[in-house]
C-alpha cells in the first residue's frame, strides 16, 4: 500500500513524554548467529568508540527508556551469553531453539507470550542507536490513527522500528512464507512514515564494515 509521509521532522529531543492511551509490547528478534558479521554482533561493544555496553543492551535499553512495559527478546544462538547480559534488565526472553530460522520463526514463538489486543513494536536486536524520543514519537503517531503501521524515516529512507496495530497479530501468529511480516505492509495495513531527525533508525550491523566505519564516523554520523 502507498505510504503517507510526514514531512516535517519530529523534535525527538524536546518531545515531552507522556503515557500512550495503548498497550504497546516490543519484540526484539535476537536468535541469528551473525554469519555476515563474523562474529556474534550482539554481544559487540556499543557504542563502538566506548563500548560502555554491548548491542543487545543499547537496543533493549532504548525501548525500556521510551517507557516500553513489556519487550519481550527471543534469542537462539548463544542464548545463554544474551541472558546474562541482560538478566538486570526488566523483559522477557523466549528461546527459539532454530537460530538458521527465518525472522519469522522468532515472532511467531514470541506470540505465544503476548497478549491479544495489544500493538506490537518491532526492533530487531542488531539496531542499537535508536533513541528513545524516536521510538515515543512514533507511538504518538500510532495513537492518533492505531489502525495503520508506523515507520520511521530518517532523510526519506525508511528505518527501524516498525510499529503495528493489534489487528496485524494474525500476521505474526501466520507469516507470509515467503515475505514474512513485509508482506503486511505491502498487502494488508496502511504505512505511515514519520520523518525523525534521528541518523539511528538507518543503522544496523549487518558486516564488518558497518561497524567498522562507525569508529570513525560514531553512530550519529554514520548514515548518508
Amino acid at each position: 500500500m502507498p505510504a503517507i509521509m510526514y514531512d516535517n521532522p519530529v523534535e525527538s529531543k524536546t518531545a515531552p513524554f507522556r503515557i500512550s492511551k495503548l498497550e504497546y509490547w516490543a519484540l526484539v528478534p535476537a536468535a541469528g548467529r551473525s554469519r555476515r558479521m563474523g562474529r556474534f554482533k550482539l554481544l559487540l561493544p556499543w557504542p563502538p568508540e566506548t563500548g560502555t555496553k554491548t548491542v543487545i543492551e543499547s537496543t533493549v535499553r532504548s525501548l525500556l527508556d521510551a517507557g516500553i512495559g513489556h519487550v519481550v527478546i527471543i534469542t537462539g544462538y548463544r542464548a545463554d551469553e544474551i541472558n546474562r547480559v541482560l538478566s538486570r534488565c526488566p523483559v522477557d526472553i523466549v528461546f527459539n531453539p532454530d537460530p538458521d530460522a527465518p525472522m519469522s520463526s522468532s515472532l511467531q514463538a514470541a506470540m505465544d507470550y503476548v497478549p491479544p489486543g495489544v500493538e506490537l513494536i518491532l526492533l530487531p536486536g542488531d539496531h542499537p542507536a535508536v533513541q528513545p524520543e524516536t521510538i515515543r514519537d512514533l507511538m504518538y503517531r500510532h495513537d492518533e490513527n492505531p489502525s495503520a503501521i508506523h515507520v520511521p524515516a530518517y532523510r526519506r529512507r525508511r528505518g527501524h522500528p516498525a510499529v503495528f496495530p493489534a489487528g496485524a497479530r494474525d500476521g505474526f501468529l501466520h507469516p507470509d512464507p515467503h515475505r514474512g511480516v513485509r508482506a503486511l505492509m505491502a498487502d494488508a495495513f496502511e504505512v505511515e512514515e514519520v520523518s525523525v531527525d534521528d541518523p539511528g533508525v538507518r543503522i544496523n550491523l549487518d558486516s564488518p564494515d558497518d561497524y567498522a566505519d562507525l569508529f570513525c564516523t560514531g553512530p550519529g554520523k554514520a548514515v548518508d
